[in-house]
């Protein structure tokens, strides 16, 4: 299991001219890779005198990106990534964190640089695995983000739950001991994802104001995976059981989950479940809104409630989340 922890740095004197040679560097380089672009040369491969090789990607990346973006005529990527160096990130593998943090330069020059964490984070970071780390500025600040793998813990639970994931309602949980939650957001959501689709229409609209809705919704998902997870420790969860996406058919229903990412909020809720230790699975979800627990008869819900001729009434999305976690 891996885990991204960011924090603040304080470089001083010749780590800190380092770091800002390296950002220009990076800047030039990227420039660079996309007039090589831009004329069809991109075998021509730009070469890096301090740049880590770990960011070798993350050049070639972002020239392809801001090249195919200006080619369909949105100049403003480029404007956005080039002109206020939205980009200047780079990675170091080889590096190591005690009292301070230590980096190593292409040449083998050792850089160090004091850091601040919560004790919390200390914890976490010093008992992974470190397996990279990225240096970034943001207002002008100097930030560090350290990629670190966990082992994963063993789930203390002992009772077996589903999560369906809905259009109205985002999310809704229901567990072997009858428990049931009902996760709220549902219009905010759907307001987000329709000014976002307007968004994408205009191109004459800049694109940080695209990026800013993008980031609301992903925040959203942040919000609801937490919350999800949270309750699934309290009510003594061993399992989840959730929906395989391979089996959802390409109609409206499931385009408008796409693009209300619901993929999204699955992998969160999934890497959270991880590193709790709780176990997920993920399930054939084809009629589960029809069936009946308590019969096993399909059904067609009216509106928001599901009735069944055996007497089983219930909400369609709990009825969903029980046959999901039946599964």
């Amino acid at each position: 299991m891996y885990r991204t922890y960011t924090f603040p740095i304080y470089p001083q004197n010749e780590t800190k001219q380092f770091i800002d040679d390296t950002f220009e560097e990076l800047h030039s380089l990227i420039v660079q890779q996309v007039s090589n672009d831009l004329k069809l040369e991109s075998n021509k491969i730009v070469k890096a005198k301090n740049v880590p090789m770990s960011s070798n990607r993350h050049i070639y990346s972002l020239s392809s990106m801001i090249v195919k973006h200006k080619r369909y005529g949105y100049d403003q990527f480029q404007n956005l990534f080039i002109k206020q160096k939205k980009h200047a990130y780079f990675h170091f593998v080889n590096f190591t964190i005690s009292s301070e943090i230590s980096l190593r330069s292409r040449n083998g020059k050792l850089f160090k640089t004091p850091y601040r964490m919560t004790e919390y984070v200390k914890t976490r970071v010093l008992s992974g695995h470190l397996v990279s780390i990225k240096i970034f500025k943001k207002n002008q600040k100097y930030l560090a983000s350290v990629l670190i793998k966990h082992k994963p813990s063993a789930s203390s639970g002992e009772y077996k739950a589903g999560l369906d994931i809905g259009i109205k309602v985002p999310a809704v949980l229901s567990t072997e001991n009858g428990s049931i939650r009902f996760y709220k957001g549902g219009k905010i959501r759907r307001y987000l994802i329709s000014k976002q689709i307007s968004l994408l229409k205009d191109s004459k609209i800049q694109l940080t104001q695209k990026l800013k809705v993008s980031r609301k919704l992903k925040n959203l998902d942040h919000k609801i995976s937490s919350m999800i997870v949270k309750d699934l420790i309290k009510l003594n969860v061993k399992q989840l059981n959730i929906e395989d996406l391979k089996y959802i058919q390409l109609n409206k229903t499931a385009q408008l989950q796409s693009s209300w990412s619901y993929e999204r909020l699955q992998r969160f809720i999934i890497y959270k479940c991880e590193s709790t230790g709780i176990e997920v699975k993920k399930v054939d979800p084809r009629f589960t809104s029809r069936l009946c627990p308590k019969c096993k008869r399909h059904n067609q819900a009216y509106k928001r409630i599901y009735s069944c001729v055996c007497g089983y009434q219930h909400h369609r999305d709990v009825v969903g989340a029980t046959n999901i976690m039946n599964r």
